[in-house]
This record gives structure tokens, sequence and C-alpha cells, in this order.
């Protein structure tokens, strides 16, 4: 996927009114492909991936909705598919945005910076994080999965039974990253095992988090 986004408008097509209606602004990867994926699901042809950043009508049905994404409103700060068509550059905004340059060669610049943000290393249980080793360690999302293989699924008891033996000898100070697959999309939990806090972090702020919640309670 094109690392590559523009500030647009974004429209459904409403019958009623015979036309096109703005019902949001954010931005727009134009240079997606089909098989690019959202939430894990592919964009399929004539499709983009875009952002929604400020609606306009925050009830209006997501013109491709998702599982957990229906309206505008439940899809803000998310990413969500949409059809090309129904897709306008705010070309005032990318202009304003752009603002002077002073880099002496501004594409290599963008190059490097986007190089820079997508950089992904590989990460094992329990590793330390690279410059902060004393405040943050990652948790395997495999280690409290309720599925493990396609045949075998993990009871609840089991995998709270894991977190809680990884957590055992935990230092004080250190915060756990713990991201979880609630099957459609990833969540992000916190967890400081010596103050017993938990944070939950869901970029689509999904309500229906109750095996998380559920697993962290145990």
């Amino acid at each position: 996927m094109s690392v590559d986004s523009q500030e647009c408008k974004l429209y459904i097509f409403n019958e009623v009114q015979g036309g096109q209606v703005l019902i949001a602004f954010g931005r727009a990867w134009l240079e997606s492909l089909p098989t690019d994926t959202v939430h894990g699901i592919p964009l399929g042809k004539g499709n983009v991936r875009v952002s929604i950043n400020v609606p306009k009508l925050k009830k209006s049905p997501l013109p491709i909705p998702t599982y957990e994404a229906t309206t505008v409103e439940d899809a803000i700060n998310g990413f969500v598919a949409w059809p090309k068509t129904l897709v306008e550059l705010d070309t005032s905004m990318n202009k304003a945005s752009r603002g002077p340059s002073h880099d002496p060669d501004p594409a290599s610049g963008k190059k490097k910076n986007a190089k820079e943000s997508l950089e992904i290393k590989p990460s094992t249980p329990g590793q330390r994080i690279n410059g902060q080793a004393e405040k943050f360690a990652f948790v395997s999302p495999t280690l409290i999965s309720p599925v493990r293989t396609n045949t075998e699924d993990v009871g609840m008891r089991d995998r709270a039974d894991n977190l809680i033996s990884f957590l055992r000898d935990a230092p004080k100070g250190r915060f756990y990253l713990v991201p979880h697959n609630r099957g459609r999309h990833w969540v992000l939990g916190v967890i400081d095992p010596w103050e017993d806090l938990v944070l939950y972090f869901d970029p689509l702020r999904e309500k229906k988090r109750e095996d998380f919640m559920e697993l962290m309670n145990m």
C-alpha cells in the first residue's frame, strides 16, 4: 500500500436526494491496491483506504460498513474502505498543509521519513523494547489468544493462567504491552502488574470488549 495520503472529502450516493452527499472529511490513499486490507478485509476493486478525521453527518451510514463500524461516527479516527468514485481531493487543504519547504530535496526527505515511520522490527515474547528497557516489555498475542491453532480452542482460565505466570516476576515500574485480536481487528492492552492497572486502547472505540476485560479480571 502506498504511504502517500491526501486530504479529501468523503461522499455517499443518496438515492432520495438523487446525488452525492458530503458526509465527512479525512485522508485518502488513492494508490491503494484491491489486495490491500482494512482490518483484515481486502479493499476490493474500485475502493481505496481512507481515514475519517472530521465528521459532517455523524449518523450517516458508511458506503462500505464493517463488523464494528456502520456509521461515520463509528469510524472517526479509524480506517475504512471507500469507493474511489465517492472520494474528492480537497486541493485547498492539501496546498495549505504543505507549507514552505526548506529541504533541498523534498522528495528524498519524504521517502526517508516514510521509510523510518514504517520500519518494523521482529519481536519475541517478553522482549524489552529498545531504548525503554526498564519501562516497557512486549507480550506475545498468542499468549492470550482464544484460538491457538485452527482446531484448538484455548479456554479463558488457561489464557488467564498463561498471562499470570508470565507477569509473576514482573519488576516494579515496568508496563507490558498486550496486543489482542478480537477476531476482526486489533486492540491494545497496557498492564502495570504492581499497580493492578489495565489500560485499553481501541482505534474504533468499540464497546464490545468483554473477552479482553473478562481475561483481565480473572
